[in-house]
Order: C-alpha cells, then sequence, then structure tokens
C-alpha cells in the first residue's frame, strides 16, 4: 500500500510540473507603494501667479510636487532613484500616474506620461515695489539638472524627455529642448557628469509674459504584452535643481544652498534615538 502511495505522488507532482515553467523572472514593480492607496492632497494654486526667483530642489518634501510651484501632481517626489544627485532629493517621471498605478493609454509604442508644470509665473516684470520691466537685456535663464535611469530603469533610445515652454498671448506651448533615452554610462560620456546640468536662455518676447509656464513630459514604453514584465515601471527621468531667474549666465553652475545629498547616519554610537 506505501508504494502505491508513492508511486501516486510522483505520477501526480509529474503530470502537474509538465506545465510549470521553472524560468526565473524579473518584474518591474506595477504599482508604487509609496503613492497607491494614500490620500493626494495636493491642490491647484491659480489665483495668485509664482514671482521670480523659481526654484526648487526637490529637498525638503516627498511624494508630491510643491503645490506652491507646480501646476500638476504626476511627478513623484522621493530620495531613492537619483544616482549622486546635487542634494537629497529628485522629482522623478516615470510610467506611473499621480494615483502611482501604470498609465491606462500605456502600450509598448511611446507614450505620453508624466508631466511636470510650473504654475503661471510672472516673467513680465520684478514685482518688487517698483514693477520692473524684464526683457532679453536681463539676462534670464533657465537651468535644470535631468538623469536618465538613476537607480531606477534606464529608458530606451525611442523614450525621452522633453521640455516645454508656454506663451501665453499665443496660448500655445512650444518645445524647446529635449534627450533621447541612454545609460548613465552614457550620460557621463556625454556631458562628465551623472546629473548634468541645462541652461537655457530665454530671450523671446513672447515669453517674457505674465503667465509664462514651463513644463518637463517624458515619453515611456512599456514591454510587449507577450512578456511577463510588460506591465512594469519602466524608463525613469530624474529632474533636480530648477531654476528661473534674471541676471544670470551659462557659467551660473554653483549654488548657494546648504544641504545633504544623501541619507546621514546616526550622530549617536549605538542609537537612532535618545531622550531629551
Amino acid at each position: 500500500m506505501k508504494q502505491y502511495y508513492q508511486a501516486f505522488l510522483l505520477f501526480y507532482v509529474f503530470l502537474f510540473s509538465t506545465g510549470i515553467n521553472a524560468q526565473e523572472v524579473l518584474l518591474d514593480l506595477e504599482t508604487n507603494p509609496h503613492i497607491y492607496g494614500k490620500t493626494n492632497n495636493f491642490h491647484q494654486k491659480t489665483t495668485t501667479a509664482v514671482k521670480l526667483p523659481f526654484f526648487d530642489d526637490f529637498a525638503n518634501y516627498w511624494v508630491y510636487p510643491n503645490a506652491d510651484l507646480w501646476q500638476d501632481d504626476n511627478a513623484f517626489v522621493n530620495v531613492n532613484y537619483g544616482y549622486q544627485s546635487k542634494t537629497i532629493g529628485v522629482a522623478t517621471l516615470d510610467a506611473l500616474n499621480a494615483k502611482g498605478k501604470i498609465y491606462a493609454h500605456a502600450s509598448s509604442n511611446n507614450f505620453s506620461a508624466d508631466s511636470l508644470t510650473s504654475l503661471p509665473i510672472r516673467l513680465d516684470s520684478l514685482l518688487d515695489g517698483s514693477m520692473q520691466s524684464i526683457s532679453a537685456a536681463d539676462s534670464v535663464y533657465f537651468s535644470f539638472c535631468f538623469q536618465p535611469g538613476g537607480m531606477g530603469d534606464q529608458p530606451e533610445t525611442d523614450d525621452s524627455l522633453v521640455l516645454e515652454f508656454y506663451a501665453p498671448s499665443q496660448d500655445k506651448w512650444y518645445h524647446i529642448w529635449s534627450s533621447p533615452g541612454m545609460s548613465l554610462f552614457s550620460i557621463d560620456t556625454m556631458y562628465g557628469s551623472f546629473f548634468p546640468e541645462v541652461f537655457i536662455p530665454i530671450v523671446d518676447s513672447m515669453f517674457l509674459q505674465k503667465g509664462f509656464q514651463f513644463r518637463f513630459r517624458n515619453y515611456a514604453s512599456i514591454s510587449n504584452n507577450n512578456y511577463p514584465s510588460w506591465a512594469g515601471n519602466v524608463d525613469h527621468w530624474n529632474i533636480d535643481y530648477v531654476y528661473l531667474d534674471i541676471n544670470r549666465s551659462k557659467n551660473d553652475t554653483i549654488f548657494k544652498d546648504v544641504a545633504f545629498n544623501d541619507w546621514q547616519s546616526t550622530l549617536l554610537k549605538n542609537y537612532y534615538a535618545m531622550p531629551w
């Protein structure tokens, strides 16, 4: 009887193991656990335009962009995806929406994913009491740091990060700059930095107006659904040190910013906290 039971057990295991794939597969995250299921308290402020200077290093808040500077909440503000970032904290554009779920229109073809859009900005004048008008002679520069992949997923060459400027009088967005997907090694070879800085002068009068805006957008693509990892969060782009102001130049690369660029260990020898 015992031998009959063992033979039956071996036959049972063989029968059901023939349809099992023993190949191990790495899957990308299908949701962002830091966002998914949490309440989004993000709100829009559209009544008051932002005054110069516009600056954000994403270092003093997490998850959603600062509602005092940004109009939308698709980007993920975090301390994990940046590799050798300027300071702790980056804004990451990926294939997940503001709820932390993959976009419903995501496909293996390039699709428009996240956006990071500034609030309207007073780029027509300085609101310092004198209402000084701003012109191209004021040397207006917009700069930011960017990084493909970082500690996340490398965007393919067909994917891209795009910067657009908004002309209020025309109610139109203009393509200003873009970068194709690439590896960290490639961007370091190309720019001499894992987190290069981009400088863009603003000289056209159609942008030097009240209500000017800028936005970052990323185009992503998920794997074909024939593969188990087709529905993963991919194609990460990290953004840091977004800065817009007058009296700048392309050599204006040093910021007066005392900050950490990574998590620091405890100052205590044996503990992480102590009574007052």
